[in-house]
Formats: C-alpha cells, sequence, structure tokens
C-alpha cells in the first residue's frame, strides 16, 4: 500500500522539498561526483533498450549527477526539479504540471519517487509527456519499501530531518499504477541498493481495412 504523509497544504509539501537542497547542499555536492560514476555504471545497461540518441527526462534530479550521465552516453537529456539549481542540467518545475509539450520525451527516469506528492498526478504528466514507445525507467531503494513495517514509515514521516513523501511496503505498490497506465514490465534488476523497473509503452495495433 502507498503511504503519504500528511502536509497541511501543497505549498508545505513544496517548502518541505525544497528545503532538503538548500539545507544539505554542501554535503549532496561533496557526493555528486561518486554519484555521477555511480550513474554511468548502472545506465550502461539501460542503453541497449533505447536504440540509438534518445531525449530523457530525469525527474527529481536535484543537482543533475544523472542527467550528466544521460548525456555522456549520447542522449539529449534534462532533469526537473522544484529545487533550482541554476544550470543547465536541471530545471526547475513541478512533477505535478511539467513544463513540456505532450509526447516530447522518449525515456522518463526517476530515482525519487519517494518525493512524489501525489502518484495519480505525477502519472498523468509522465502519460502526456511520454512518446507513444516510451520507456520509463524507475529506480526504488530498497530503504524506502517497509514491507509490512506500517510503525516503521509513520517513525519517518514524523522525523524533520527526512524528506520522502511517499512510501510503500512492496515495490508492487508503486509498479502496478505504471502498468494500468499501459506499460509492460521489459526489465527487472534487484541489486543491493535498488530495484530498477525499466517499464515500456504498449504499442497500439492498427487494424487494416
Amino acid at each position: 500500500m502507498l503511504q503519504y504523509k500528511k502536509f497541511k497544504d501543497y505549498d508545505e509539501y513544496t517548502t518541505a522539498q525544497v528545503a532538503k537542497p538548500k539545507l544539505r547542499e554542501a554535503h549532496i555536492r561533496e557526493k555528486s561526483p561518486r554519484k555521477y560514476r555511480d550513474f554511468l555504471k548502472r545506465f550502461e545497461k539501460f542503453n541497449i533498450f533505447f536504440g540509438g540518441m534518445r531525449r530523457v527526462l530525469c525527474l527529481g534530479a536535484r543537482f543533475g549527477e544523472e542527467v550528466k550521465a544521460f548525456r555522456d552516453f549520447g542522449h539529449y537529456s534534462l532533469g526537473v526539479d522544484l529545487f533550482d539549481d541554476e544550470t543547465d542540467l536541471v530545471v526547475q518545475g513541478d512533477w505535478n504540471n511539467l513544463p513540456f509539450e505532450d509526447n516530447s520525451y522518449d525515456v522518463i527516469y526517476t530515482n525519487s519517487i519517494d518525493h512524489c506528492y501525489d502518484l495519480d498526478k505525477e502519472l498523468v504528466e509522465i502519460n502526456r509527456v511520454l512518446t507513444p514507445d516510451g520507456i520509463v525507467i524507475i529506480d526504488l531503494a530498497i530503504a524506502h519499501c517497509n514491507a509490512a513495517n506500517n510503525k516503521l514509515i509513520e517513525k519517518k514521516f514524523a522525523d524533520p530531518e527526512r524528506y520522502e513523501a511517499m512510501l510503500w511496503n512492496k515495490d508492487e505498490d508503486v509498479i502496478d499504477p505504471f502498468l494500468e497506465m499501459g506499460l509492460d514490465p521489459k526489465m527487472v534488476w534487484l541489486e543491493r541498493e535498488f530495484h530498477t523497473y525499466l517499464l515500456e509503452r504498449k504499442l497500439e495495433t492498427g487494424h487494416s481495412t
């Protein structure tokens, strides 16, 4: 089951999400080179499914390490985040109202689904900007899956030092809504820190007359 942190309103949520990179900027930037190298290593396995250069949108990209990694593989990549890093890697924007045209990205990637305010609204926007033959890649952090331990989820939400907005009991809680949106699971990688799901858009079969 998906569980959401209770915020007074959407403004309180956005304030909390922007606060994390501001308060921890020095620490996050110190780890940035290592994160970039990790992304390069992990993204290598995706390329065989891309079939050439793709337009890649990274949701919740913060300082853009994943964006830079995708670019280094030859893709046109851009990140979007509530936090404005003022670089060419990430633009300021809202997952629930993406500032992009319909069918504008071939691949959508995120490792920040735990910062989602409303998955249903996010799915509407992903569905809108994804191309008809598009791919969605979701990294689910093992640390955010708490099996049946709802008390642990409540404890995390109550901790002012934590910034998760959405947690889950099992992977299917997050992935099933994407499948209901019309995506098929192509590959799954079960690793120590992440479970990674590569989902493909189902192509509608045309009928000749």
